[in-house]
């Protein structure tokens, strides 16, 4: 099974976080950022939010993918360590894959969008990719992730937390960023 993890950091400007990068040797993944629509359902038997568990439909380029995200770890130290279960589909409009979910039952709970640029280092990490993300309403971030197998989540911790320290990173913003959203709505700020 595969594990996303993540640890996610508030940042006032991009500037120092993209020196930092740049001095230690991270590349931009795609030349320009791209936009990201995550739109968030609820679960039809149990609360997602009660549970901390996700069902997400992502459009990017006009490409729905669907993406489960299971309950996350439980005292990860601002790390997000959970199954992730992604599903693409070709020739799909965003509207159809909107419908198939709503006609299953499932509601819509909540928009993010952000501004999306992605970072790699092929050479020193690996499989491990730096998002520097615009998100509306919310606030600039910086989100480092990495995908490893059950069991070997200890040492992605160690990763991400090393390239954490390397860019200036060491407050983990342990909300989501459809956490922060809801919050926002709740307080009628949205």
């Amino acid at each position: 099974m595969t594990l996303e993890v993540e640890a996610k950091f508030r940042v006032e400007s991009g500037t120092l976080v993209f020196l930092a990068l740049e001095m230690n040797g991270w590349k931009v993944a795609l030349p320009v950022p791209f936009i990201e629509e995550d739109l968030y359902f609820q679960g039809i038997e149990r609360d997602f939010r009660q549970t901390g568990e996700a069902l997400r439909l992502r459009i990017q380029n006009g490409e729905p993918k669907f993406t489960y995200k299971g309950k996350p770890s439980e005292n990860a130290g601002g790390f997000k360590v959970r199954r992730e279960i992604e599903l693409s589909f070709q020739g799909c409009m965003a509207e159809e894959a909107t419908d198939f979910l709503t006609e299953l039952g499932f509601k819509s709970v909540a928009k993010v969008r952000k501004a999306r640029k992605v970072y790699e280092h092929v050479q020193s990490w690996p499989g491990m990719n730096v998002h520097f993300d615009e998100v509306d309403g919310i606030g600039l971030f910086v989100e480092i992730e990495i995908l490893a197998k059950e069991g070997e989540q200890g040492d992605a911790l160690e990763k991400i937390e090393k390239v954490a320290g390397l860019l200036g990173l060491y407050h983990k913003e342990p909300r989501s960023y459809l956490g922060m959203v809801l919050e926002k709505q709740e307080l009628g700020q949205v």
